[in-house]
């Protein structure tokens, strides 16, 4: 998701 997803994305982003 996007709104629900924010915090892990900005985590799971750089970790990717």
């Amino acid at each position: 998701g996007k709104t629900k997803g924010v915090t892990s994305g900005l985590i799971a982003f750089p970790r990717l």
